[in-house]
């Protein structure tokens, strides 16, 4: 129910800011059971208002005027705006085929595979050399399979041992004890590109209109400044504010909307 409350303090909030405008064409009729065909205006009138809700009937509003902004709400440190450079860039990254280097932990390797019980190759235990991308530590494979790959360098081939676990989910699997033959083919790294002007402008401007990296360092700091303060408001005007009476409409919809 408290959940409830909140997400009815969050459309006054709404209410306030913008006229709860959900840009619904026609009120729908009342429901008394899902089958007959929820819509998500259900309890909306043309307006895109809720039908017969008065917001500030329902809820004693806190005083939302003069809140202070903390200063470390309202000031981001670069370290979120360069995370979200990075995550930008990650999409501009290339991946390279290493070679001539020892497999660590956390790489991602290529590599060819084939398993067998007591020298017989089993069903699905081959990568039937067309290669498959693991990551040490992050891919899920049995036993230390992966870990097992640390210190070789690619163009190595060798075996590893392993056990398959009880619980395994291929009967004639459980227990048994394999050996996997092994090529490492290459490690896979991913560059990201030189984050500068000239890559700003041939690859940003067309969707963002940015021409250099300071606008962009601008552009996003601003963002994240907006996004915060305004996340702080609604958990201050939430938390700050009471329920008097829950409009019955708005429990169906969330009923409705969750079955």
């Amino acid at each position: 129910m408290k959940k409830v409350y909140r997400i009815l303090v969050l459309i006054v909030i709404a209410v306030l800011i913008s006229a709860l405008f959900f840009g619904c064409s026609e009120k729908n009729k009342t429901l008394t059971s899902v089958d007959e065909g929820f819509a998500f205006s259900y309890g909306i009138d043309k307006d895109g208002f809720w039908e017969n809700v008065k917001a500030l009937k329902s809820v004693e509003l806190c005083n939302y005027t003069g809140i202070i902004i903390p200063k470390d709400i309202h000031e981001i440190p670069n370290t979120s705006i360069q995370a979200e450079i990075d995550s930008l860039l990650s999409g501009f990254e290339q991946d390279i085929q290493v070679t001539d280097r020892k497999i660590m932990d956390g790489d991602t390797v290529n590599i060819d595979y084939t398993g067998s019980i007591d020298g017989v190759p089993f069903s699905g235990g081959s990568t039937q050399d067309s290669g498959t991308d693991v990551t040490i530590g992050v891919t899920n494979y049995i036993d230390d399979f992966l870990e097992q790959l640390i210190g070789h360098t690619p163009g190595e081939s060798f075996d590893i041992d392993v056990t398959f676990p009880d619980d395994y989910s291929k009967e004639d699997l459980k227990g048994k004890d394999a050996v996997f033959a092994i090529t490492l083919n290459y490690i896979v790294e991913s560059i990201s590109p030189e984050l500068t002007d000239d890559f700003v402008t041939e690859n940003l401007a067309p969707v963002y209109n940015w021409s250099t990296v300071a606008e962009m360092q601008d552009f996003i700091g601003n963002k994240l400044q907006e996004s915060a303060i305004e996340y702080f408001l609604q958990d201050y005007i939430a938390e700050n504010s009471s329920i008097n009476s829950l409009p019955e409409i708005l429990v169906e919809y969330q009923e409705f909307s969750m079955i």
